[in-house]
């Protein structure tokens, strides 16, 4: 399930390119993975842009999400900001071979869609001088009558959480409208949040973000949701039948984004994270914690469930640099205020690692927090090494990246190599943290290694 929180802006310009300009796709599935500095170069033939493509027969779905680049970013925000071109709100489904008219998308992170068949080619075409694109290749057929389904957040109502295969949710045509209700339901006070799925599938699903009901007051409510298959809206109607006393005394878990301080990733369950009454204030506290500079997302959640949780962004905290912290997080029941405290009790020192690609080489793409990848540090400089089978044309591509954080890393424009031909490879990397210099070798096995020339690029963020 795509789940997206971006507060989304929106600045709309026509693409005017010319024959010359490098244009991407960049996309999930069979384009390889959504990537800011990624994608892949379309072939150009005057103004007309060409990617050719084919779903693999065992693919895990057949539905390829995809948006047009006339740049590469160095960063989500550079790159939706300045680079993507493609719908300007939500994701947009193509079903047929004909031109589509689109433009730059400015802030947003919406993405055209079709469903293909597993097994088939595809040509998408890119029009630089109209702005526009089209697919070629056979689409999935529609279902005759087409089964859309609430899944969403609350058990309460929906009986399941995020389950779009849960019959019992289906929706009824009523009136020209999909609908489905329920009655005398008992929710708490917060909020709850669903999607609209088809054919018991998340591979399409409305709207793009979660829809989100405020529930003001803990009672029993009639709930009706319905949907417009033709404009994709999406309508939640709740009748208050009977207010409850919200009397109940509650539970509230820290969750969030740092392993290292919460132990899990985002587990609203982890009773290890429960937080104690104390004064008024709900408190959490850990002691001597690890943590290494960057920032940390979390939200306190009310009984172990995401229905009720505050705020309703992430809180955001900044570590400043690394060290060992006492760490503390209250949260005002009344108020909902939050608060998060980090006191450095011991400065650690910088750390360095390999993030690249392909996966096969670094064991994870692009992931700076991958441990396995921290280079070892002798008389000043750090180094990475691994020996690999590695085929003719295979393109590395790498950054090294101080303390697991896209902040600070070189060099500024990714390291990129070629493998001439297949063989064995003793790899090595190497980074002098007082020159900033990056140093790479790729050496076949039984052959006599030839020093490499430094990459001495400033930093900057991917």
């Amino acid at each position: 399930m795509k789940k997206l929180s971006l507060v989304l802006s929106m600045m709309i310009a026509l693409v005017g390119l010319n024959a010359n300009a490098a244009i991407y796709i960049v996309g999930d599935g069979p384009l390889g993975g959504w990537a800011f500095n990624g994608g892949n170069e379309m072939t150009a033939n005057g103004d007309i842009y060409s990617y050719n493509f084919t779903i693999a027969e065992d693919a895990e779905s057949a539905t390829v999400y995809f948006a047009f680049a006339d740049g590469r970013g160095t960063s989500w925000d550079d790159f939706n900001g300045n680079y993507r071109i493609g719908p300007t709100s939500g994701d947009v489904k193509i079903e047929d071979n004909n031109w589509v008219d689109t433009q730059k998308a400015g802030g947003d992170n919406g993405a055209y869609f079709f469903k293909g068949v597993k097994g088939e080619a595809y040509t998408v075409s890119y029009d630089a001088a109209n702005s526009k694109f089209k697919v070629d290749g056979t689409f999935e057929q529609p279902v005759a009558g087409e089964v859309y389904t609430v899944a969403g957040s609350s058990a309460a109502l929906f009986g399941t959480t995020w389950a779009p295969g849960n019959a019992d949710n289906d929706m009824t045509l009523v009136n020209g409208l999909y609908t489905w209700s329920k009655e005398n339901v008992e929710l708490p006070s917060g909020a709850f949040e669903f999607k609209v799925t088809v054919n018991h599938d998340w591979a399409e699903a409305y709207p793009s973000s979660n829809y989100v009901q405020a529930v003001a007051v803990k009672g029993i409510y009639n709930v009706k949701i319905t949907f417009n298959a033709e404009t994709k809206d999406v309508a939640c109607e709740l009748t208050l039948v009977e207010e409850i006393p919200d009397t109940d005394v509650h539970t509230y878990t820290v969750a969030g984004n740092n392993i290292t301080l919460f132990g899990t990733e985002w587990d609203a369950a982890n009773a290890d994270n429960d937080m104690t009454l104390t004064q008024g204030l709900y408190t959490f506290t850990k002691e001597n914690v690890e943590l290494t500079a960057g920032t940390i997302e979390f939200k306190v959640v009310q009984d172990h469930n995401w229905s009720t949780a505050y705020p309703s962004q992430n809180w955001i905290a900044n570590i400043e640099e690394n060290g060992n912290y006492n760490v503390k997080i209250t949260f005002n029941e009344e108020t909902k205020d939050i608060t998060f405290e980090a006191t450095i009790v011991e400065e650690v020192e910088d750390f360095y690692t390999v993030a690249g690609a392909p996966e096969s080489l670094f064991g994870a793409e692009w992931n700076p927090a991958f441990a396995a990848n921290n280079m070892t540090l002798a008389d000043g400089i750090y180094t990475w090494t691994k020996k690999a089978e590695l085929a003719a044309e295979t393109f590395i591509e790498f950054k090294v990246v101080k303390n697991a954080n896209w902040t600070t890393c070189w060099p500024a424009n990714n390291y990129e190599y070629t493998v001439a031909e297949d063989g064995t490879y003793d790899l090595t990397i190497t980074f002098n943290p007082e020159t900033e210099e990056v140093t790479f070798a790729c050496v076949a096995e039984g052959v006599e290694p030839q020093p490499e020339t430094a990459f001495t690029p400033g930093a900057r963020r991917m």
